[in-house]
């Protein structure tokens, strides 16, 4: 049987607000249970920005940031 590999490209969101660890991490996880995600990092001492990391034939930047938004936060794309 034949595996496709992901492509993936990196897109850094800044979200406008200060997050907790907590709330940090529920954010990625959501960010991750949408199809074409393979990672989201965060750091705990820049509590404003995501990296992620998507198949861009899946998902695209635009997606991951609308998902941010839906949680109730304001966010830019940055890009990488």
């Amino acid at each position: 049987m034949e595996t496709k590999s992901m492509s993936c490209v990196k897109v850094l969101i800044h979200v406008d607000e200060e997050l907790d660890e907590m709330r940090m991490r529920c954010v990625s996880e959501y960010l991750m249970k949408i199809p074409g995600t393979a990672e989201v990092a965060y750091d705990a001492q820049r509590s404003h920005l995501l990296l992620a990391s998507y198949d861009p034939t899946t998902v695209s930047a635009e997606t991951l940031l609308r998902s941010v938004g839906t949680q109730g936060l304001r966010a830019q794309l940055v890009g990488l």
